[in-house]
């Protein structure tokens, strides 16, 4: 009898081991973040869903006429989040990032349709990549997964060579205006990082003298 007592508590003793093994092995889950304006008032969604600044924009219309009213157009979204779609100015400004594009194109078909009617509004994202390029490990094209800055994005490209400048890394922006930040200050203080966007480009220079 103690024998098979023994037996059964060695098997329950593994069986919750397995457990505790098993749950600390499953992976992180993704980051959500709250989004107004769908059904249900704060929906949670991923953050990689949401539109982010830099990201590029298509909206194609369509109607019952011969041919559309208004031409293809395609914008990226500036760095207050904001996009202008043609023929919208009267409205001000329409409000892209931070909403998904399902949620952007349901709020520009309600503009439209006061101007026009019988037409429909389709919004498509482009798709999401930043680079990062100098003197990195892995340089080249990164899948944009939802917000970044220069720390994560220089770790997925493998973190710097031996001969980076720490001191002097850049991050080139979809207009064309660069911004550049000292790696080794944003250790120390963080709130140096700089976002990183789609369509971003960050560039880490090589040391002049060691």
């Amino acid at each position: 009898m103690n024998y098979l007592r023994l037996l059964h508590g060695a098997a329950g003793t593994v069986a919750l081991l397995t457990a505790i093994l098993l749950t600390g092995c499953q992976s992180a889950p993704p980051r959500f973040q709250q989004v107004e304006g769908l059904p249900g008032a704060g929906t949670i969604v991923s953050t990689k869903d949401v539109l982010q600044p830099g990201e590029l924009i298509s909206i194609e219309f369509f109607s019952s006429a011969s041919q559309p009213p208004i031409q293809p157009y395609e914008e990226r979204i500036k760095e207050d989040g904001t996009i202008s779609p043609p023929q919208l100015g009267q409205f001000g400004p329409v409000k892209a990032a931070g909403k998904l594009p399902g949620q952007l194109q349901k709020e520009l078909q309600e503009l439209y349709e006061r101007l026009y009617r019988n037409i429909t509004v389709v919004v498509t994202a482009g798709v999401r990549v930043y680079w990062v390029d100098g003197e990195v490990t892995k340089p080249g094209v990164q899948t944009y997964l939802g917000p970044t800055d220069v720390m994560k994005a220089v770790a997925a490209a493998g973190g710097f060579t031996p001969f980076a400048n720490k001191r002097r890394v850049h991050v080139i922006r979809t207009d064309g205006t660069t911004e550049r930040v000292n790696y080794n200050r944003i250790i120390e203080q963080p709130s140096e990082n700089l976002p990183v966007y789609p369509g971003d480009k960050v560039w880490v220079p090589r040391r002049l003298f060691w």
